[in-house]
């Protein structure tokens, strides 16, 4: 049988206590390498952290599903809950100790993202404001570790702001262009007054310093990854009903836009419409499509069609310098050449230390 998340997330196989409970894994001794949320096959919420061969370091239950993951510090890390998230947490590298729990604003809900400061114990984290009459705007917004507390806020100019990355000495936000419903994760709809795009914001001025939008309004710019010269590459989603031949990756400079990556073997129709993870090592450019099991791999220097590798319901994808690194909703962990199997359902993010 051909195992998809969807059979990982719905069986009960032996459940998260017995996953959790009292387990010497096999790689607490080594150093944590990548860190990922994932889910159990019992249905338990976690984040787990693995070495360069596929061992378990540590595993640590959470009551909501997580998805962004980043790094604030030496042995610090942040993670995101799942959109609509109410809480962001600080936990510990070596050991997943939880260090911090920082509540949502009142009115707010995050996004799954975020960012550290560069200079102060803050967290920047994506999240959409809603207005006494319901009605939603995006919001970059610093939580101080210190006060554990919302401090300042920048409006994104733009809806659904999701995935943020420092690139120079800006924060770049994919807007969405969602427009979302409070505690909701399903009801939204692209908003055609106010399309996605992506902002380049000064958080330390607090200003929106640039913006692009593509100029069709049926996909939403979701996913990013540092490129260089200052770049961007941008993952996108495409709106049911419109081209399937719409293109999904893009390379994103502030001065000249979006330009479409080239078209990957066999068309952008067999991605179906999704990205769900975008990631590049300087030369090299990853893309993950998860509801077909596909991950497309770009080389930045030339303009030859992306390259298809198969991989069956592929979530996550990072690199350590040139080792790729990829994770599946079926269990699989790849970093570089060395694949191992596990009996959990990973997210579409992680973090590669």
């Amino acid at each position: 049988m051909n195992i998809t998340r969807r059979h990982l997330l719905t069986a009960g196989l032996g459940g998260a206590s017995l996953l959790l409970g009292g387990c010497a894994w096999p790689g607490a001794r080594q150093s944590p390498r990548v860190v990922a949320g994932a889910r159990a096959t019992g249905g338990q919420d976690l984040l787990a952290a693995l070495a360069e061969d596929g061992s378990i370091v540590w595993l640590r239950p959470r009551t909501r599903r997580a998805h962004g993951i980043a790094r604030c510090g030496n042995d610090k890390f942040a993670v995101f809950d799942r959109r609509p998230g109410k809480s962001l947490e600080i936990l510990r590298l070596s050991d997943g100790a939880l260090l911090q729990r920082i509540a949502c604003a009142e009115g707010a809900q995050f996004n799954g993202h975020g960012v550290a400061d560069k200079q102060r114990p803050w967290i920047w984290a994506t999240e959409t404001q809603f207005d006494v009459n319901g009605n939603p705007s995006g919001w970059l917004s610093a939580y101080s570790l210190d006060a554990a507390r919302r401090v300042i806020g920048v409006p994104t100019g733009g809806l659904a702001p999701h995935q943020c990355i420092q690139v120079g000495d800006r924060v770049l936000v994919a807007n969405g262009g969602y427009r979302e419903q409070p505690d909701n994760s399903d009801a939204k709809q692209l908003d055609p007054n106010r399309p996605s795009n992506l902002a380049w914001l000064n958080v330390s001025t607090r200003t929106l310093t640039g913006r692009r939008q593509l100029s069709d309004s049926a996909l939403s710019l979701r996913h990013l990854a540092r490129a260089p010269g200052g770049r961007a590459i941008v993952g996108a989603q495409r709106e049911p009903g419109s081209s399937e031949a719409l293109p999904l990756v893009f390379l994103a400079d502030a001065t000249q836009g979006l330009t479409p990556l080239p078209e990957p073997e066999g068309g952008w129709e067999q991605l179906v419409g999704f990205v769900g993870s975008v990631a590049c090592n300087g030369t090299t450019v990853l893309a993950t499509s998860p509801r077909v099991g596909a991950v497309v791999r770009w080389q930045l220097a030339d303009q030859t069609p992306g390259q298809v590798t198969r991989i069956a319901d592929v979530s996550s994808a990072g690199f350590s310098g040139v080792n790729t690194v990829l994770a599946s909703g079926a269990g699989l962990f790849q970093y570089g050449e060395s694949t191992s199997q596990h009996a959990l359902a990973f997210d579409d993010h992680l973090l590669v230390v």
